[in-house]
C-alpha cells in the first residue's frame, strides 16, 4: 500500500450533522399569500406571457369592461381605444414597431363607476359584481381590468390613471392608483375632483371629430317620463297642429246654410 492511502485510512472521516426541522418551526413559516402575490410571479396564468400578448389582453380587458357595463345599463356602446408608444426615461417616442412601452387609453360613456369603487375595481384583484352571478358576460372573475393594472406597475411602476363620473350633472373623480401585492388592497397617490365637460375635453385630446349626441335631449315628437308625466305619449306635430287650426276656422255645412 502507498504512503497516501495509508495516511487516508488513519484519518477520521468528517460526517455532518443533518440539519432537522421541528414541527414547532416549520408551522412558524407557514403564512398567507396574497392573490396578489401569486399573480405576480405566475403572470402567465392571467394572459401576460410576452409583451405583444401583454398588451392586446390590456385592450380586451378594458374594452370588455366598457361593453359590459354599457350592456348592463342599456346605452349603446361608444368606445374610443387609443395606443400610442412612448420613450424610456424621457427619451422621444420611437417608432411603433421599436416601442416597448406603450400608453393604453380606453374612453367610454357608459354609466360610470361611483367614487368609493373606482380603487378597489381597478387595484384589487378578485372585486367584481358578476362572479355569483347566473349570467353570461364578457367578464366575470374580477381580475381582468386589475390584473392588466399590476402589469404595467410590475413593467414600468407607473400607476393606473381612471378619470369617470356618473351622470352629466356631477363632477368626475380623478384617480391614481396602485396595488399592494402584499396585501391585495389597492394604495391612492392623487384622488382629486374635476369639473367641466369631460366628455368634450377628452374628444379634443383624442383629436376626434364626431357628432356629438346629448343622451338628456328630447324629439319634439314624443315626450319621455320627467316629473310624472307618462311614458311613450305622442304630442301633435307642427303639421298637425296646423291641419287643426284650419280646420277650426272652415265653416261646416250646418253653419254656411
Amino acid at each position: 500500500m502507498s504512503k497516501k492511502a495509508v495516511e487516508a485510512e488513519s484519518d477520521p472521516v468528517e460526517v455532518k450533522e443533518k440539519i432537522t426541522v421541528t414541527a414547532a418551526e416549520m408551522g412558524a413559516r407557514q403564512r398567507e399569500i396574497s392573490v396578489s402575490e401569486f399573480f405576480t410571479k405566475n403572470r402567465h396564468l392571467l394572459g401576460f406571457d410576452n409583451p405583444r400578448k401583454a398588451l392586446l389582453t390590456c385592450i380586451k380587458e378594458a374594452v370588455d369592461n366598457a361593453l359590459d357595463a354599457c350592456e348592463e345599463a342599456g346605452i349603446l356602446p361608444e368606445v374610443i381605444v387609443k395606443l400610442e408608444p412612448i420613450g424610456v426615461s424621457g427619451a422621444a417616442a420611437p417608432a411603433p414597431s421599436q416601442a416597448t412601452r406603450f400608453r393604453v387609453t380606453v374612453i367610454d360613456y357608459g354609466p360610470g363607476i361611483v367614487r368609493q369603487q373606482i380603487p378597489p375595481i381597478f387595484a384589487k384583484l378578485l372585486y367584481g359584481s358578476k362572479f355569483h352571478r347566473l349570467r353570461m358576460s364578457r367578464g366575470q372573475q374580477g381580475i381582468g381590468i386589475s390584473a392588466a393594472g399590476m402589469y404595467a406597475q410590475l413593467t414600468t411602476g407607473k400607476p393606473v390613471q381612471i378619470i369617470s363620473r356618473t351622470s352629466a350633472r356631477a363632477p368626475a373623480h380623478y384617480f391614481e392608483v396602485q396595488i399592494d401585492t402584499k396585501k391585495n388592497e389597492p394604495r391612492i397617490f392623487e384622488n382629486r375632483k374635476i369639473e367641466g365637460a369631460i366628455k368634450k375635453a377628452a374628444r379634443r385630446w383624442m383629436n376626434i371629430s364626431s357628432r356629438r349626441r346629448s343622451p338628456t335631449r328630447t324629439s319634439s315628437s314624443s315626450i319621455t317620463r320627467r316629473r310624472g308625466r307618462s311614458k311613450n305619449i305622442r304630442a301633435p306635430s307642427k303639421s298637425c297642429r296646423r291641419s287643426r287650426a284650419r280646420s277650426s276656422r272652415i265653416p261646416t255645412a250646418s253653419n254656411s246654410a
